[in-house]
């Protein structure tokens, strides 16, 4: 099922006053002053995020109510790696060469590249 979030830019719309679109909003969502500023800044914002198309299309039509425009995007899939990355045999290779050493080293055994270096020193 896709997930989708709610952006806000500040904008408003046209033949609205921005004092009661402010006032508005602070109202419906009880916010501070300190984040109504942050809301109007002018900076994209994410208000709502990983919602469904039901629950996303009632936060916009409330917006839209207030006299916000507001965008909505579909959410993309968080925490997965390209799959050319989970296939390069390299990356997996060397991620279990450092684990391995750290497991060496947290277990008092010394890497072999550690080893030889103090028995050249004895020599």
């Amino acid at each position: 099922m896709p997930k989708y979030c709610l952006t806000f830019s500040g904008e408003i719309t046209t033949g609205s006053i921005i004092a009661e679109v402010k006032n508005n909003f602070k109202k419906k969502f009880n916010l501070t002053e300190v984040q109504l500023e942050h809301v109007f800044s002018g900076k994209t914002i994410i208000l709502k995020k990983d919602l469904t198309q039901q629950e996303i299309l009632l936060f916009a039509t409330i917006i839209d109510e207030i006299g916000g425009i507001c965008y909505i995007e579909a959410m993309e899939k968080a925490n997965q790696l390209p799959p050319s990355i989970t296939r390069d045999r390299r990356f997996s290779q060397r991620r279990k060469n450092i684990n391995d050493r750290r497991r060496n080293l947290r277990n008092g055994i010394f890497s072999e590249r550690r080893f030889k270096h103090d028995r050249r020193k004895d020599l």
